[in-house]
């Protein structure tokens, strides 16, 4: 039995953030300078950055962020924070719990 056939929806990893595909797009981050030094996000970095800005637990919690529908077909980017990773008990759950968390969003 495959894991995929344990889910009830496809899931799929964008190529593009401008597929017309896509309903929304989930991005996991701890780091608003990693959003901004990444190329392939530079349509939405600014709209991360102001948002980040404006809420002080962004980067801590799932939040829908509204980004122009020129780079994102949707409008919708889920901004799913996984808090501080630098401390000595912080693993690659952090970021599985805030993929969740920002699915469930």
């Amino acid at each position: 039995m495959s894991l995929e056939s344990l889910l009830s929806t496809r899931l799929l990893r964008a190529v593009s953030l401008s597929d017309s595909v896509y309903d929304g797009v989930i991005l996991v981050t701890n780091c608003a300078k990693l959003v901004a030094e990444t190329p392939v996000l530079k349509g939405v970095s600014e709209a991360v950055l102001d948002f980040i800005e404006v809420h002080r637990g962004a980067l801590s919690s799932s939040n829908i962020v509204p980004v122009d529908k020129r780079v994102i077909p949707s409008g919708r980017l889920i901004l799913a924070g996984t808090g501080p990773v630098n401390r000595d008990f912080d693993d690659v759950r952090r970021f599985q719990t805030a993929a969740r968390n920002g699915v469930k969003l």
